[in-house]
């Protein structure tokens, strides 16, 4: 299925791109299962519904709670905008990774059992004895 080999000055290199991404992206979080179940999702249309509600808020400051920090939203807004290309890369990324690591694995699977399903070929030991 597929053919690979990656050279040691490719792997470093791969691995100090990592580490620059995990050292510039250290504000990212880990929720936990739960947090994931009860965090509010936005899709396509409440997406739409959110960035109406930001502006309609920025416009309007003066409905506002006192507590209700706007600034806040529109970095979240702000953030969520510069992110969503660059998971969009990384995610397409991770699906090839994905997909080249279920390759070389049924390649390997598929040798594998080739090799235990045919039969052994005929290995005779032939000794000249002394004459």
């Amino acid at each position: 299925m597929i053919s690979i080999q990656l050279a040691a000055a490719d792997l470093t290199a791969i691995d100090g791109a990592l580490k620059t991404l995990e050292d510039r992206l250290t504000g990212l979080i880990d929720l936990s299962p739960e947090q994931r179940r009860r965090a509010v999702k936005m899709g396509g249309k409440s997406e739409t519904f959110a960035r109406t509600a930001v502006e309609v808020l920025t416009n309007n400051p003066n409905v506002l709670p006192v507590n209700f920090s706007l600034p806040e939203v529109r970095r979240d807004l702000a953030a969520f905008d510069a992110l969503r290309p660059r998971f969009a890369r990384l995610e397409k990324l991770y699906e090839r990774m994905s997909d080249s690591q279920l390759a070389l694995g049924s390649d390997l699977m598929s040798a594998a059992l080739d090799v235990s399903v045919s039969p052994a070929p005929s290995r005779r030991c032939e000794r000249k004895l002394p004459e």
